[in-house]
């Protein structure tokens, strides 16, 4: 897909994020049924579960929003995150992902977002050469080197089991 027209508004505004930040990528585009999961995503490329990058929007009692970027076999541990962050944590809720990041949930990408959020990455993240991650729509996927990625969002290394 060479046409600017067939790829979607919120995916060109993540290639664009990219660009700005020097970042090699591949974009790739899949039918949204083949990637609505993150084992879905995996098997549409051809990867690791632990190399999707799962962009997990999460908020603070006051109000602070985080995005924790972590490896597909990963969940997030809102108890860590909210005794790293000082303050009770929560996941946000759908219309709070659009409205902070831009985009909607299954298509946040790791960069690109609307609003100025605090990055933490996976340490697990880092243990592969390439990730990839949703590129703004449930069916694009960024393919990305994950140390690169890190420097870019400026994001903290955690363990987020």
């Amino acid at each position: 897909m060479n046409d600017q027209k067939q790829i979607p508004r919120e995916t060109q505004n993540v290639v664009s994020s990219l660009k700005q930040h020097h970042l090699t990528y591949k974009l790739l585009l899949f039918k949204p049924e083949q990637t609505r999961t993150s084992s879905g995503a995996a098997k549409a490329v051809g990867c690791e579960l632990s190399q999707i990058c799962k962009s997990i929007a999460i908020i603070t009692e006051k109000g602070t929003p985080v995005i924790v970027m972590t490896a597909g076999h990963n969940r997030v541990n809102l108890q860590k995150m909210s005794d790293l962050l000082g303050e009770k944590a929560r996941l946000m809720k759908p219309r709070e992902v659009k409205q902070l990041t831009g985009y909607e949930v299954g298509g946040v990408p790791p960069i690109g977002h609307i609003t100025e959020i605090k990055m933490y990455m996976d340490e697990d993240l880092l243990k592969h050469d390439k990730i990839y991650a949703a590129g703004g729509t449930a069916n694009s996927i960024i393919e990305l080197d994950p140390e690169a990625l890190q420097k870019a969002t400026n994001a903290s290394i955690i363990n987020v089991k």
